[in-house]
């Protein structure tokens, strides 16, 4: 699973218009239509289609449809997207991602009250993107004549763009704050289903709807152990599985169970282990080879 916006970044397809490392506003553009790429974002993003149209699966089976000339605020989760051309003229779309500090501190002294009984769309569709487009132009034409990018001014312009949006559209900032929270899931079930992912505690917690305690607190009662602890055996297991049933790499191995970081996973397999996952590679081949 990639994680999104991080595995875009220096990507030939892709132009970085502003970043602090923290928010990024990118342009993708494509001549050749690619399909059902799973993702986790990381954080939330207004995705605005130029060219083409975009089709976005939701973790739960709902389809979000973003055609040329539209735009969609998509809260923080695991999506399937697939971007299409539009006539054999490519396709290009451009993806304001905002930092959590950003929305928050948005969000803050607004004074919005959230109705938990209100249902919401998974995502936010925004038809006209005329206000978008010139803030977006005027930013291309300030940013290359700019010596050096403060990370003040990339947070003051994130800060324009959600102001920009709630004039739009007044009910924005309800969906904003409501998807703060994340959906509620159960999580057990989820855990089960996704602890293979490269995902961090305080993802779990979103993606099933609850703070960072209260998540840590129900996992002790449903797991008694830490949610640290669960994943790491969890994931380990099912690597030394893999490399004993499998003839993939070490590498791809700790990619498909949760490691971004391979010299990290091989040190946890050994000290829970006492073998290097190549060993235990090799051991096997030697099985087989009997």
């Amino acid at each position: 699973m990639r994680l999104i916006p991080q595995r875009l970044l220096n990507q030939p397809f892709m132009q970085q218009i502003l970043s602090d490392d923290a928010s990024y506003i990118l342009r993708k553009t494509l001549s050749e239509p690619a399909l059902n790429r799973e993702g986790y974002i990381s954080k939330s993003v207004l995705a605005m289609v130029l060219k083409g149209e975009q089709k976005i699966t939701t973790y739960d089976g709902n389809m979000i449809h973003i055609p040329a000339g539209s735009m969609m605020f998509i809260p923080k989760g695991m999506y399937s997207v697939s971007d299409l051309l539009s006539d054999n003229k490519g396709f290009e779309n451009v993806l304001f991602f905002f930092d959590d500090s950003i929305t928050e501190g948005f969000l803050l002294g607004k004074g919005v009250n959230i109705n938990p009984q209100q249902t919401w769309p998974e995502a936010y569709r925004f038809k006209n993107q005329e206000s978008v487009k010139a803030y977006l132009d005027a930013l291309s034409a300030i940013v290359p004549k700019m010596n050096v990018i403060k990370e003040e001014f990339v947070r003051v312009k994130m800060y324009e763009l959600l102001y920009l949006l709630e004039a739009l559209d007044e009910n924005f900032i309800h969906f904003l704050s409501h998807s703060l929270l994340g959906t509620p899931r159960n999580i057990k079930t989820f855990m089960e289903a996704n602890y293979d992912k490269p995902l961090k505690v305080e993802d779990y917690a979103y993606l099933t709807g609850k703070s960072i305690s209260t998540f840590r607190r129900e996992f002790k009662t449903r797991f008694d152990t830490t949610p640290q602890k669960w994943l790491m055996d969890k994931r380990l297991t099912k690597a030394r599985e893999m490399l004993v049933s499998t003839e993939i790499s070490v590498t791809q191995v700790a990619l498909e169970t949760g490691y971004e970081n391979v010299s990290h996973f091989i040190k946890e397999f050994k000290k829970k282990y006492q073998m290097t996952p190549k060993q235990v590679l090799i051991e096997h081949q030697e099985g087989l080879s009997l």
